[in-house]
Parts: C-alpha cells; sequence; structure tokens
C-alpha cells in the first residue's frame, strides 16, 4: 500500500522510505501496463501513454492510408479552424432549495472517434466557390473553410484573443461538421476559401478492440485496467 507522508514535517529518513515505496507502486504499475501490452498483443512500451496509443493504432488498426500534406494555406486554415472546446454557464448565481444533478457521459471520445469520417487525404484547395457548391461537396468529402456567416444563435467560435461566439455576420473558420450544421441552418453566406479531402473511417476498429477489452476487465473486476 501507499506511504502517506506529510511532506512538510516529515523527516528524511521517512521520506526516503515513503519515496522508495511510491517508485516500487510505480515499477508494479509499469509491470502490469507491459503484461497487459504484451498479452493482449496491444504494442510495444513506449515513453509516453500519446505514443503507447498510437503504436497500438499503428501495429492493428491503420488499414487505411493516411496522408501527410505539406500545403501551407491548407495547414494554416486547418490551424484556424481549430479553436478548442467550449466550457459555459446555464446559470450564473446562487441555487436554492431545488434539486440539481451532476451528469455525465461515457466514452465520449471514443464514440465520436468510432461512429465519425475523417480527413485522410487532401485533395485540393479552392477560393471564392459557390456555398451551393461547398454543399454538394459536403456529401461526399470532408472540408476546412473560411465562410462568412450570419447567424442569430451563438454556435461558431472565433478567436479574439480568447474564444467567443458571437451573432451577427462575421468570417470564421469552420470544419467538416460545422460546415454541414450551418448549411443547414442556412447561415453560410460566403465562401472565401475551402480545403477539400478524401475521407474515411479509420478508428472503428480501434475503438471495439479498447472498448471490448475494458468491458470484458469490468466484468472480470479487474480494476486495474478498467
Amino acid at each position: 500500500p501507499r506511504i502517506a507522508v506529510d511532506y512538510k514535517t516529515c523527516s528524511k529518513k521517512e521520506l526516503s522510505i515513503a519515496c522508495r515505496n511510491h517508485t516500487l507502486i510505480e515499477l508494479e504499475n509499469f509491470k502490469l501496463f507491459i503484461r497487459f501490452l504484451e498479452g493482449n498483443k496491444v504494442a510495444r512500451l513506449c515513453y509516453t501513454r500519446g505514443s503507447t496509443a498510437m503504436a497500438a493504432f499503428l501495429l492493428s488498426h491503420y488499414t487505411t492510408k493516411i496522408y501527410i500534406h505539406n500545403n501551407k494555406q491548407a495547414i494554416d486554415l486547418e490551424r484556424k479552424s481549430y479553436k478548442g472546446g467550449r466550457v459555459e454557464c446555464f446559470y450564473l448565481g446562487d441555487l436554492h432549495n431545488e434539486n440539481y444533478y451532476l451528469l455525465d457521459v461515457n466514452s465520449l471520445y471514443p464514440f465520436v472517434m468510432r461512429n465519425n469520417l475523417y480527413p485522410v487525404k487532401y485533395r485540393r484547395i479552392s477560393h471564392r466557390i459557390r456555398p451551393q457548391t461547398l454543399a454538394t461537396l459536403l456529401q461526399r468529402k470532408a472540408a476546412v473553410a473560411k465562410v462568412l456567416i450570419e447567424t442569430d444563435l451563438p454556435v461558431y467560435a472565433i478567436r479574439r484573443g480568447r474564444c467567443i461566439f458571437p451573432v451577427g455576420r462575421f468570417w470564421t473558420t469552420l470544419c467538416t461538421p460545422e460546415l454541414k450544421y450551418a448549411f443547414a441552418h442556412n447561415h453560410i453566406k460566403q465562401v472565401d476559401t475551402a480545403v477539400i479531402y478524401e475521407q474515411e473511417n479509420i478508428f472503428r476498429s480501434y475503438v471495439d478492440k479498447f472498448y471490448s477489452l475494458r468491458l470484458d476487465f469490468k466484468s472480470a473486476g479487474v480494476a486495474e485496467y478498467e
């Protein structure tokens, strides 16, 4: 078991014993992790969690070729389309005398990964195309585009030192799901630049593999692997 110490008041001997204890626990965790990787033919152990996850994807689930392009204009547009997440309060102030609930979503990221298509190959960059042309392309392709929005809904982000969601008429850079939403609500008035991609479902088998393992370990009561 992990030894708890007060780092402000403990002696050097107590600190040394606790540090050794914590190190041995981490060693056992790594051994457990390696056994998991090898026993389930997942991947090799890499330097970070991210690189280990990538190794697992490449080993058994990289079945669709993903092409990396070097078009600077397209890269700049791609980076502008990434604005980070959104956290917003539904209510500000004191809450009294009612029932309130804490809600969470299980496996939201894996769900999105598994059930959507993702860009796998750059096709072209187009300037000043008609909105209807882009809408038609989105029926079978992925895209990132700088578009003129006109909306009374605060759903499209722009960065002005921080991420904001204005209403009215403004330019912003959107990716495929946002573009589809904007077209569905007739919010796109002009298209300045659009980058078009081939798209595929690239994560289905990857998510299915690990979610299945997680459920197996959970039903077997193996808490370490849940």
